[in-house]
């Protein structure tokens, strides 16, 4: 959990959420807005990849990716992306203007994925 301090004083919570938000943190290089969600994209692919909606409308630039898989005991996390000494066990993703895209080299449908966007609209 994030906390903010305001001018005032008053400490306000930032809490990661599926909805669309305003990063209250800083702005883009450009001024503009910055905006961020989290997206659940569910059980890894069994060696391939997979395809999640992010629901981002109007989307204009990509300023951070980040995320995260975990097994579903959750005694098992990584980062994504992750990279492993033997290339079949390695995770990865990207995203595009519509969907973030998640890719294994192996059956990873024992782990579950949270990617957080931080992104910029036109």
């Amino acid at each position: 959990m994030l906390r903010l301090v305001s001018a005032g004083g008053s400490i306000e919570e930032f809490q990661w959420s599926s909805d669309e938000q305003v990063w209250p943190f800083e702005r883009a290089s450009d001024g503009s807005t910055l905006y961020c969600k989290e997206v659940d994209c569910g059980s890894l692919p069994n060696s391939g990849f997979k395809g999640v909606s992010h629901g981002i409308l109007d989307l204009k630039e990509m300023v951070l990716l980040m995320g995260a898989v975990s097994n579903g005991a959750l005694t098992d996390f990584r980062p994504v992306p992750y990279v492993s000494t033997t290339t079949p066990a390695s995770m990865d993703f990207s995203m595009s203007t519509t969907s973030i895209l998640l890719y294994t080299g192996m059956d990873r449908t024992g782990f579950n994925a949270s990617v957080r966007l931080l992104y910029t609209k036109s």
